[in-house]
């Protein structure tokens, strides 16, 4: 059984037809929480990617947040 509800192939789509477009706000805001739950499941890939910790309390760099506080 198939997922389309007719017979036959399902219909071609001209990728040269779709169109992208975003509404997000520039720069996209983040919140504190979202911050920590990427560092806990991507820490280790960002440390391979960017070196240690560079947000860690002892290197005094911060993070603005959307609400305008700094980590």
């Amino acid at each position: 059984m198939y997922p389309w509800p007719f017979s036959g192939r399902p219909p071609k789509h001209a990728l040269t037809t779709w169109t992208v477009t975003d509404d997000w706000p520039d720069p996209v805001p983040v919140t504190e929480t979202e911050i920590e739950v990427f560092e806990r499941w991507f820490g280790d890939l960002f440390d391979e990617m960017f070196g240690p910790d560079a947000g860690s309390p002892d290197s005094g760099a911060k993070i603005e947040l959307e609400n305008g506080t700094k980590k």
